[in-house]
C-alpha cells in the first residue's frame, strides 16, 4: 500500500471517530437482563441488552441459547437491532439475525418498525412491546417471510413498600411464510419482580406446521443491570 493510500484510511479512520464520538459520548450505560430457565425438556439461557446512541438512536441484542436435554445438545439463536426514534413510542428497526444451522450460521437482514409503552388505559402497570419485521432475501435464507414478535408484561405492586411487585408475562413470536405461517411459540412467566432480580415459574409452548405443540414446564430466575 502506497503512502497516499495509507494516508487517506488513516484520515478517513479519524474522520469516522470524530462523527461517532457526540454519539457515544451521549450514549447511555447499556441496561440488560439475564434469565436463566430450567424446563423438564430443556434448558434456555436468555441474555437481553441495549441501550441508546445519542438522543434518537437504539441498540439491542439478545442471545437465546437452549440446552436439549434429550440430545444433549445446545443451539444459540442471536440478533442485533438497530432503531431510530420516530414518536409516540415508535421507532424503525434493522435488524439482523444469526440463526444456528447444520450448515453453519445463517445471517438474515430483517427490517421492520418495533412499539414500546404503556398501556395506561387499561393499568399503569400493563406494557406492551411489539416489532414486525420482513426478512431481506438472501442466498442462504432466500424466502420471504413476516416476523412478529409481542410482549405483554403486567407487574403490580405487592405491598406498600414498593419493593415487591408481581409478574405476569407472555411472549409470543409468529412466523409466517408465503405458503403459510413457519413457526410460532409462546412464552409465560408468572412470579416476583424486583429492582434487580425476578423468579417464578415459567412454561414454553412451540407450534410448527404438521406437528404436535411441544410444551417445557419449569422454574426461572433472572437478574436485571
Amino acid at each position: 500500500m502506497n503512502t497516499n493510500k495509507k494516508l487517506t484510511k488513516t484520515w478517513g479512520g479519524l474522520a469516522a471517530a470524530l462523527a461517532l464520538t457526540p454519539m457515544l459520548q451521549a450514549a447511555d450505560l447499556p441496561t440488560g437482563r439475564i434469565e436463566a430457565f430450567a424446563g423438564d425438556k430443556y434448558t434456555t439461557l436468555d441474555t437481553k441488552v441495549g441501550g441508546t446512541l445519542g438522543k434518537h438512536f437504539n441498540y439491542f441484542g439478545r442471545n437465546i441459547t437452549t440446552f436439549d436435554h434429550n440430545e444433549k445438545t445446545s443451539s444459540p439463536f442471536s440478533f442485533i437491532d438497530l432503531s431510530v426514534n420516530v414518536g409516540k413510542g415508535f421507532t424503525l428497526v434493522n435488524e439482523t439475525q444469526f440463526i444456528d444451522s447444520s450448515q453453519g450460521t445463517i445471517v438474515t437482514p430483517r427490517l421492520g418498525f418495533e412499539y414500546f409503552g404503556k398501556l395506561s388505559p387499561i393499568s399503569t402497570n400493563l406494557t406492551l412491546y411489539t416489532i414486525n419485521t420482513v426478512n431481506v432475501p438472501t442466498h442462504r435464507d432466500p424466502l420471504l417471510n413476516g416476523e412478529n414478535v409481542t410482549t405483554l408484561t403486567w407487574s403490580p405492586p405487592l405491598g406498600k413498600t414498593g419493593r415487591y411487585s408481581g409478574l405476569l408475562q407472555v411472549e409470543a413470536v409468529t412466523n409466517i411464510g408465503e405458503k403459510g405461517y413457519n413457526f410460532a411459540s409462546q412464552n409465560f412467566r408468572a412470579g416476583i419482580t424486583t429492582k434487580r432480580f425476578e423468579w417464578g415459574l415459567g412454561v414454553n409452548l412451540g407450534h410448527a406446521p404438521d406437528k404436535k405443540m411441544s410444551y417445557t414446564l419449569g422454574p426461572f430466575a433472572s437478574i436485571k443491570f
